[in-house]
């Protein structure tokens, strides 16, 4: 690419600022800044964006496009219990000495990539502050469209500072993020004040949106330690990540819902049509069962769903299994159960499906089972590219599949 583009700078009119179209050869940093960035554009819709679905999709309600902006913008009960138990019981000393150092100044200062690499920490105290300020601006501006007044915005910045270390450890050690907010956010919100669909849905953009993101932002600047990376480099690479994210998936939302007629709306789309929105459909009944109707109607002791409390299980279960790791620690294999890990499984429904987990248990026990056993070399060397590998052909296909088809009027087969 470099040998391709040109080389002559290029001139802004009215300013002494010129730039290149040829950055010239990337190193292996500016690779890994270059991947980041594109990943953090692109790799997940913002959560808010929900909100603005249903809000004009289902509710018809009349949204202002820049309070959905700055929605968007500063957005971005069985496994939650196991969660919590589990880093309770098997990670609570090591965070309390980790706590401990950090507050003393500790010992960590003296290692050298850390001195090289320390920076001051207002950059972050300024996207929170400025974030926050931004949010409070836009309650009590666009408040009454999404019926989120300015102190319901308390709940959703504060669940995540709870539980962001517990599903960080989870992250850390299995590779997966759970999102406890989905459940936590809304059955708070449901029962301080039921009969507000939207208000529970916001409320649970902002603190989903934050714990995702912090997450996804740590593992990021964990790499960029360990690859030397200048965290100037990686906060910049991720904020405009994350704006270019939020303008484009907030842009194209906002074209698709005022041009695509009786979007979402089953009965009037033809057979086969690629509008139907099933997620966004989720998200709509999750708003009326814990906004509209709300939890002390639905799941308390007179609720029709009330047994739905006994998902609290987590509790037990992993209690359960950390005592017969302290009876039998001779038994390695036990300690190798993760019942957080186990539960979180059912969190993909109702979107996915028994042909979905089907196939991913038959994928994983091909490769990380019967290959890594008898073809370890094959296996560390091609196991993740096929894994991104399978992820990008079935998004190619998606693209062509839209481009080829659906714009001709073609749906889906008819057996």
């Amino acid at each position: 690419m470099a040998a391709g583009l040109p080389t002559k700078p290029l001139w802004i009119p009215g300013t002494k600022w010129t730039f290149s179209m040829n950055p010239g050869p990337f190193n292996i940093k500016e690779h890994v800044l270059l991947v980041i960035i594109l990943a953090t554009s692109g790799l997940y819709d913002p959560f808010s964006l929900s909100v603005i679905s249903i809000s004009k999709a289902f509710y018809h309600k009349n949204v202002n496009f820049w309070g959905s902006f700055l929605l968007v913008e500063t957005s971005q009960l069985g496994a939650e219990t196991a969660t919590l138990t589990h880093f309770i019981l098997y990670h609570t000393r090591e965070t309390w000495q980790q706590f401990k150092q950090s507050f003393k100044g500790g010992n960590q200062l003296t290692d050298v990539h850390n001195r090289l690499m320390k920076k001051s920490m207002w950059w972050f105290y300024a996207i929170i502050v400025s974030m926050m300020a931004l949010t409070l601006f836009n309650s009590m501006t666009y408040g009454k469209e999404f019926q989120l007044p300015y102190w319901g915005v308390l709940p959703g910045y504060f669940l995540p500072f709870i539980l962001i270390l517990p599903l960080g450890v989870l992250n850390a050690t299995t590779g997966q993020v759970h999102n406890a907010m989905l459940t936590l956010s809304q059955l708070l919100m449901g029962w301080l004040y039921p009969g507000n669909p939207l208000r529970d849905i916001a409320c649970q953009s902002y603190s989903t949106a934050t714990l995702i993101n912090s997450i996804s932002f740590l593992s990021q600047f964990k790499l960029a330690h360990y690859m030397k990376i200048p965290p100037k480099s990686m906060f910049i690479t991720q904020v405009l990540g994350a704006f270019i994210s939020n303008a484009a998936n907030l842009g194209s939302t906002w074209w698709i819902l005022t041009t695509v007629e009786n979007i979402c709306d089953i009965k009037k789309l033809p057979d086969g049509s690629p509008w139907t929105c099933p997620n966004e459909h989720v998200v709509f009944s999750k708003s009326m069962i814990w906004g509209g109707v709300g939890p002390s109607r639905m799941f308390a002791g007179h609720g029709l769903y009330s047994k739905i409390y006994y998902s609290f299980i987590g509790v037990i279960l992993t209690m359960l299994v950390w005592i017969i790791v302290r009876m039998f620690p001779e038994k390695k294999w036990i300690r190798l159960i993760n019942v957080p890990l186990i539960l979180i499984s059912g969190t993909g429904m109702p979107l996915a499906g028994a042909a979905h987990y089907w196939s991913w248990f038959i994928v994983a026990i091909i490769f990380n089972l019967f290959i890594y056993k008898k073809y370890k070399g094959w296996w560390a060397k091609y196991n993740y590219v096929l894994s991104n590998g399978l992820n990008m052909g079935i998004a190619l296909m998606a693209l062509l599949a839209s481009l080829s088809l659906n714009f001709e009027g073609i749906y889906g087969l008819k057996w």
